[in-house]
């Protein structure tokens, strides 16, 4: 079984977050412990997670960098970033992979262009993201209303802009983490596929593969529910563990 999962709110919470029991540092920021993993995902991890455990995040390499469990501890030989418009190989980038992303984002390369003139006009340079040109991220106090503002103005056709609780992202509309699992999956091939992730950025390769756990602030925004396990603790990282034990153990 291939496990393609997200990070942030997933398997790693901020300092924001209160984790019951033991824990782990999972990012690290200028020497500063900033993210964490519980003890049992992290041991998990380390024992199961290896070649067939998938971390797929709207992170680029700068920001997977600081996550000092996947870089420095487990197996992850590879790592969808992006939101699965990069593929780092061995911490590589993969150049095939870029070639393929920049062909079918082609279309959206006018609109990112756009995007990015729009948010210049209201914050500085250095404050917005443009990783490999691939799609566009910034970090601001309200970024819903931001968002909402983007969408208003510019009416975007071929890119999507979305929000979560402290950036706005524009992705181009077929660049999400769905098409990225396909791809993975289409060039390296897997029996069975599982998912976990909690937020929106998630939905797309939560509904395609075999089994998907899932945040349960999700079940209204889901097309797709029969083959989903939810999950209401807002740390449920541990159960994703236990969860993908009983399917194996139910094959």
């Amino acid at each position: 079984m291939t496990l393609f999962s997200d990070l942030d709110g997933t398997l790693v919470y901020s300092r924001r977050y209160r984790l019951r029991g033991p824990s782990v540092t999972a990012e690290r920021i200028g020497g500063r412990d900033q993210g964490f993993m519980t003890d049992y995902t992290y041991r998990w991890l380390r024992a199961r997670g290896g070649p067939r455990f998938i971390p797929v995040s709207s992170r680029d390499p700068g920001q997977y960098a600081r996550l000092v469990c996947f870089t420095e501890d487990f197996c992850c030989r590879h790592v969808l970033l992006c939101n699965g418009g990069l593929l780092l190989t061995d911490g590589r980038q993969d150049q095939r992979w870029l070639r393929e992303t920049r062909e079918m984002t082609e279309d959206s390369v006018r609109e990112l262009a756009e995007c990015r003139r729009y948010l210049e006009m209201m914050f500085p340079s250095k404050q917005i993201h443009f990783p490999e040109k691939l799609m566009i991220y910034i970090r601001t106090e309200e970024p819903g209303i931001c968002a909402g503002q983007m969408r208003e103005k510019l009416s975007p056709e071929t890119v999507r802009i979305m929000s979560d609780r402290h950036k706005v992202y524009v992705i181009p509309g077929n660049m999400d983490k769905g098409s990225a699992v396909k791809r993975y999956v289409g060039r390296f091939g897997s029996d069975l596929t599982a998912a976990a992730g909690d937020s929106s950025f998630d939905i797309p390769m939560l509904e395609i593969t075999d089994h998907a756990i899932a945040h349960g602030s999700l079940k209204e925004k889901m097309e797709r529910r029969d083959h989903v396990y939810w999950c209401d603790d807002p740390v449920f990282s541990d159960e994703i563990c236990r969860i993908i034990d009983r399917i194996g153990g139910e094959r």
